[in-house]
């Protein structure tokens, strides 16, 4: 007979302590003589991965006696951790984590049924019981209230095509996505330009004098120097669009001081980097453009952008076909679109 012991007090069906020893012994006392001693199996060591991050020439590595890091909540390294970052936090244990995880699952997943509920009795109230679709953002707690809403509609009998296709997603929300998945591949061009404009605009004086070689070379322009927020994809299109404006100007103030190369060194854009983001640039305005238009409309329908959505599929296949960093930025951004409107 096999006894299995685990570590610990807590309950035995869990796995997340991974600490489990197996011992073998002899029960039949009659034939002790003419069985050989089992030897006790030994836990299955988990294989160590080198940590590549920088981070750890910092801290004191932790490790049990199979050499394996400790990283569970439980585990005294972070414990130390916690009590030089935080000696007032008390630490919650892995099972409180845990139960604290459910309940926060079952409290989001009433949220998406209290939705579909108020959605059912808009209908009744309206009389309406045949719905092709119904547009949200991109949530979880939609895909609950959508999911429960669908079994409503086929338990009716007058949905369309079974409600296959009752959960549509925002078209600008969608757009933000497809977008903010390709620029997570944009060359190194679009960095230098942001340095070159974050240097400019942090002190007063560079900027007066940015300002002052615009007047003396003639570039008069409504909008100014702006700088991006990263995850905001159309304020990157407009800082490069601004930014292209004053090529002229930015090359000028490389010549005129000193300090701006010595400080991005080669991070200061050339010819080649301003002509690859006139190319992004291009790109972008298609899709800020399209922004403007779905936004501009109060009255949303799926008719009505139907044509928005081909366009920007078209679009996508175009930058598919280009080459360059420009496919490979397509490609995710196709990725992306397929996920939701592949079908």
């Amino acid at each position: 007979m096999e006894n299995i012991r685990e570590f610990g007090s807590q309950p035995s069906n869990s796995s997340n302590d991974g600490s489990i020893v197996v011992e073998a012994q002899i029960v039949d006392t009659n034939s002790q003589q003419n069985v050989q001693p089992t030897t006790a199996v030994p836990a299955k060591k988990r294989k160590q991965v080198d940590s590549r991050s920088r981070v750890w020439d910092h801290f004191e590595r932790i490790t049990d006696a199979s050499d394996v890091t400790i990283v569970f909540v439980d585990g005294p390294g972070f414990r130390k951790f916690i009590l030089v970052a935080c000696p007032m936090f008390k630490i919650p244990s892995r099972w409180t984590i845990s139960r604290d995880i459910s309940l926060i699952y079952e409290e989001e997943r009433l949220k998406g049924e209290y939705i579909a509920k108020a959605l059912e009795t808009c209908l009744l109230d309206w009389g309406i019981r045949n719905v092709y679709t119904i547009t949200v953002d991109n949530t979880s707690s939609n895909d609950t209230s959508l999911g429960f809403l669908k079994k409503k509609l086929l338990s009716w009998g007058t949905s369309t095509v079974k409600a296959k296709y009752i959960h549509m997603r925002c078209i600008a929300h969608i757009l933000n996505l497809v977008v903010q998945d390709g620029l997570k591949y944009c060359d190194v061009s679009v960095k230098k330009v942001r340095k070159a404009v974050r240097y400019v605009r942090n002190s007063p004086a560079r900027l007066k004098k940015f300002k002052d070689l615009s007047s003396w070379i003639g570039i008069e322009l409504k909008s100014s120097l702006c700088l991006d927020v990263p995850t905001r994809w159309n304020s990157t299109y407009l800082m490069l669009q601004s930014a292209i404006s004053y090529q002229k100007v930015f090359e000028a103030f490389e010549e005129s001081d000193s300090s701006f190369k010595s400080d991005l060194g080669e991070s200061v854009p050339d010819f080649l980097d301003w002509e690859s983001v006139k190319s992004l640039v291009e790109v972008l305005k298609c899709f800020y453009d399209m922004t403007i238009r779905i936004s501009g409309s109060l009255y949303v329908t799926s008719n009505a952008f139907f044509s928005e959505i081909s366009d920007l599929y078209c679009l996508l296949n175009g930058l598919v076909e280009v080459g360059g960093s420009v496919k490979l930025m397509g490609l995710n951004m196709k990725a992306k679109f397929e996920k939701y409107w592949g079908k």
